[in-house]
């Protein structure tokens, strides 16, 4: 009688065991489960997130490819167009050839300084300091240029960063022309291994409440194609301070 209650209980023991097996192996079935449910979601959050971004990127690039064109026509018929008009009324007055001669070679000048804006030329092999610096060149003669470098590179960036650097650069330097009245700048350009701070200064008047006509938005966007970054600091008669970050 008593091997048969100690084979009962020892039946009954097998069974609390196997039902405990099997509601932590339950368990575990339902936690890998849903573990691999949230991965599956979070792989998918990431993936709407990189589209997101890539949209946004894309948007952002035909956008500035729309206003640099728009600028480009602008120079050609502001500076190409209305010189080479200005040629013909003195060719048909019969002007003096030296005048004309003058005009010519100004005209020729802007289109070399508009196709140089379009595709600088040794870009690839320039290091960066010296394609950002060379884009103040045209402010020499009417402005007061400091220009500050620190560098630290271990290798030179790519030659994407190299050019929505420097069409922001001009950007700054148009800005600078047609709205500071200022008669200083100051750039600060520094370098390390992952990062490039520029720091561009004017005495000018500062900025106003209408910021669209300063192409701040087109600056935006080529900062945001190679993570890049603007703050803006300005008060008024207090010149204004623009500060880029570059992250690689």
């Amino acid at each position: 009688m008593e091997n048969w209650q100690e084979s009962s209980k020892f039946i009954i023991w097998i069974i609390y065991i196997l039902v405990a097996v099997i509601l932590i192996g339950f368990f575990i079935i339902q936690l890998i489960r849903k573990n691999f449910i949230q991965e599956i979601e979070r792989k998918r959050e990431i993936a709407m997130l990189e589209e997101k971004h890539f949209q946004e990127m894309l948007d952002r690039h035909v956008k500035t490819q729309e206003i640099e064109r728009e600028r480009i026509g602008s120079d050609l018929h502001d500076a190409v167009s209305n010189r080479l008009n200005i040629i013909l009324m003195k060719l048909r007055s019969t002007d003096k050839v030296q005048n004309i001669e003058e005009d010519l070679i100004e005209t020729i000048q802007t289109v070399r300084r508009i196709a140089h804006d379009l595709n600088p030329p040794m870009i690839e092999k320039l290091p960066m300091q010296v394609l950002v610096f060379s884009q103040f060149d045209r402010l020499a003669s009417n402005y007061h240029i400091v220009k500050w470098n620190s560098e630290s590179v271990s290798e030179p960036w790519k030659v994407e960063y190299k050019i929505q650097l420097i069409r922001v650069v001009q950007e700054l330097v148009n800005n600078i022309i047609k709205h500071a009245n200022a008669t200083e700048v100051d750039i600060k350009l520094r370098e390390t291994k992952n990062r490039l701070c520029l720091i561009v200064k004017d005495n000018g008047v500062g900025i106003g409440s209408d910021m669209e006509g300063m192409g701040f938005q087109n600056i935006e966007n080529r900062l945001f194609i190679i993570n890049g970054k603007f703050k803006v600091k300005s008060a008024q008669n207090k010149g204004t301070k623009i500060i880029i970050l570059l992250q690689r």
